[in-house]
């Protein structure tokens, strides 16, 4: 009888070390996620950068600039084969559409990378959860 108890007390302790790594992991995986959609936000902004930079209007002509918050500012193009771009803790310098883009390509090839890392370390996450999640089924069905 004491043995049985015993046994009983060591599957509660081990289901509830369980269930606290289930957690941990769960956590783990929901930030990973969070900053899976940040950088995909950021991708998306390259992208949009990149689409702008092929399209400037010409000199001279008037076009709609974002200001953030869907709100938008009519200006008139002064020059249209130079931009102003940030080059690092948010300094800006003058640079041409090509240079810009390379920047831009350049941060896009960097957030593709970290999302590739991510998307690994997710699936590492993940396959930890379901291997806790059949241990924790395995511990209530003895």
């Amino acid at each position: 009888m004491a043995k049985q108890t015993e046994g009983a007390e060591d599957r509660q302790k081990d289901l509830t070390q369980v269930a606290i790594e289930l957690n941990y992991y769960r956590q783990q995986a929901e930030e990973i996620q969070r900053q899976l959609a940040s950088l995909q936000a950021l991708s998306d902004e390259n992208g949009s950068a990149l689409e702008a930079l092929k399209n400037l209007p010409q000199e001279g002509k008037e076009t709609m600039v974002p200001i953030g918050s869907g709100v938008l500012l009519k200006a008139n193009v002064a020059d249209s084969k130079k931009v102003f771009a940030e080059v690092g803790a948010r300094v800006l310098a003058e640079k041409t559409i090509e240079e810009a883009a390379s920047l831009v390509e350049e941060k896009q090839k960097n957030v593709e990378t970290a999302l590739g890392q991510l998307q690994s370390s997710l699936e590492t996450v993940m396959q930890r959860i379901e291997f806790l999640g059949r241990k924790a089924r395995e511990l209530q069905g003895r």
